[in-house]
């Protein structure tokens, strides 16, 4: 029996490691094509616009967009895994910043505006890769977890907003702006950042974690009540100091006195 679960722990370990990879890659180059938003973007609004007060709504757009998609995306992901919501909103993101590239070149406000509005779909996937960071974590290690893909997520966040150097080279050789090869850069890296989690991310964590736990609400596991029991008992000190009281204590054991069987069943 212990072998048996030293060695379901050891397999969790090696999937979170290989997790962790994945989602430290997918995060460095999908913050790159984010980072073009809250700065690019301010720039190519005010342009296109040709007024300040518009132009500080492009920020406005793209924290908009994370907050709106974020909720369908964390749906889908309890629903489907983390793996294809993550996908999405990088792959929405890129669709969003191929808007972009068309409002920059034909300066076109309503293309602009719900590009940005859809780029803040990779801001969402961004922020949702922080829990698939923690879902195969030891619970002495989630903080760490969290705070690795957080981190990463500053690099690309940095190398963002820099783009419209290499954006340059780029609109010299196929005749877009500036700002047009920026955000087709961007593009680019949205749309690989998406195709890495796509690919790379199986298992999916969070899938695992939850084929995890109905096993062992099967009829020979451990019992789901007493789980549940323990589970609680280490959740927030108020918790915690509710289920210890005398009442409490008396209710969990009549539970188990109705739980077992007759003798001679």
């Amino acid at each position: 029996m212990t072998t048996a679960v030293n060695s379901q722990v050891a397999a969790r370990a090696l999937l979170q490691r290989r997790t962790m990879v994945v989602l430290t890659i997918m995060q460095v180059i999908g913050t790159v094509g984010v980072g073009v938003a809250p700065s690019i973007g301010v720039l190519l609004a005010g342009e296109v616009t040709q007024n300040e007060a518009w132009a500080g709504l492009a920020r406005t757009a793209s924290t908009l967009g994370a907050a709106l998609l974020g909720l369908p995306l964390g749906g889908f992901a309890a629903r489907a895994g983390r793996r294809l919501a993550l996908a999405s909103g990088w792959w929405i993101a890129a669709l969003g910043s191929a808007l972009l590239v068309l409002a920059a070149q034909r300066s076109l406000v309503i293309p602009l505006f719900v590009g940005l509005l859809l780029i803040g779909a990779g801001a969402a996937a961004s922020l949702q890769a922080r829990f698939a960071a923690t879902d195969l974590a030891e619970p002495s290690h989630k903080g760490r977890a969290l705070a690795l893909i957080v981190w990463v997520g500053t690099i690309g966040s940095v190398l963002g907003p820099n783009l419209g150097v290499p954006g340059k080279i780029v609109g010299h050789h196929t005749g877009l702006t500036v700002y047009a090869s920026a955000f087709l850069i961007a593009a680019v890296f949205l749309a690989l950042a998406g195709l890495v989690v796509f690919i790379w991310l199986r298992p999916d964590p969070l899938l695992t974690l939850e084929a995890a736990a109905s096993s062992h609400r099967t009829p020979g596991g451990p019992d789901s009540a007493d789980m549940a029991s323990s589970d609680m008992d280490s959740a927030t000190p108020g918790v915690e100091d509710a289920i210890r009281s005398p009442a409490v204590r008396s209710a969990r054991r009549r539970g188990r006195i109705r739980r077992r069987p007759a003798p001679g069943r």
